[in-house]
């Protein structure tokens, strides 16, 4: 795997690491709130025929 270089000399794996694991936990969080939205939407319109 190629290292990922930067401007920042002070840049490490474990910053790179570190910042990889809070996108995927804003990716999660994102995930089950359009989750929530679909259900929503889904309930509105299914009301229309019952």
């Amino acid at each position: 795997m190629p290292i990922i270089t930067v401007n920042n000399p002070n840049f490490t794996r474990e910053h790179f690491d570190a910042k990889i694991e809070l996108l995927r936990a804003d990716n999660s969080h994102a995930r089950w709130m359009l989750g929530v939205l679909t259900a929503l939407a889904i309930a509105n319109f299914a009301k229309q025929f019952f």
